[in-house]
């Protein structure tokens, strides 16, 4: 019982130490995106329903989130995604 106790107390903490935020950003020749910053990463969340989580590759540089296919980067109220051969400049919506 306290095993389980102690789990069920850890899990909390964890949950508690993970920060995230939200930003929504507009491509005017791609897609809307809503990404959710996290200590796991950055959610991309697209118009179509899809979700991409990108980790941090680069403790060096954070604010570079990619895996294979997809790279997204943020630099003040920008972003930029690559998808495969596409590229996007994108702003983030004020609100």
């Amino acid at each position: 019982m306290r095993a389980l106790a102690a789990t069920v107390a850890f899990a909390a903490l964890a949950a508690c130490g993970d920060r995230s935020s939200v930003a929504t950003y507009t491509c005017p020749r791609g897609p809307d995106l809503t990404v959710e910053y996290s200590d796991a990463g950055a959610t991309l969340y697209f118009p179509d329903g899809r979700s991409e989580l990108l980790p941090r590759p680069d403790p060096e540089r954070p604010n570079l989130y990619a895996k294979p296919g997809y790279r997204w980067s943020t630099g003040g109220r920008d972003g930029r995604l690559d998808q495969g051969s596409a590229s996007y400049i994108c702003d983030q919506m004020r609100g």
